[in-house]
């Protein structure tokens, strides 16, 4: 590796590096996701849709899609947050805490995700309090 002429060092770097078969703490993350829907356990909560708004990570099964370049391996955002929406077109809550076990659960199974951290707030229902909700974690 090293020599007495500078002119023959050649580092020894792999052309790429293989894929880890686990990745604990990589993740794909949805930011600030705002949607409508009709929840709360109050009559006056349920009379019009309510924005709810999403924090989501999602663990990632591995860092295949680090080195392929390809959206088949990874969580694609855009397909989760449509089937976000679905969700919450066809089901209706009154829990803040039932909604995010119900999403959470979705995302490990349709896309097979280790782990799900997700937050939920509502704006403006507490006074004195800007939002209130709920943050869960869950493990495949």
């Amino acid at each position: 590796m090293f020599s007495d002429n500078p002119t023959k060092f050649k580092p020894e770097f792999p052309a790429a590096l293989p894929p880890q078969t686990h990745a604990a703490n990589n993740s794909v993350f949805i930011r600030d996701l705002k949607l409508p829907t009709v929840i709360g356990v109050y009559d006056y909560e349920r009379l019009a849709p309510q924005t709810l708004e999403f924090q989501l990570e999602i663990g990632m099964r591995d860092t295949a899609a680090c080195f392929s370049d390809d959206i088949n391996d990874t969580a694609d955002y855009a397909t989760v947050v449509s089937r976000i929406r679905e969700e919450l077109v066809i089901k209706q809550f009154f829990l803040l805490e039932r909604l995010g076990q119900h999403l959470g659960r979705m995302i490990i199974n349709e896309f097979h995700a280790p782990w799900v951290k997700i937050s939920i707030a509502k704006d403006g229902i507490v006074p004195d309090a800007r939002q209130v909700g709920v943050s869960l974690q869950f493990f495949a």
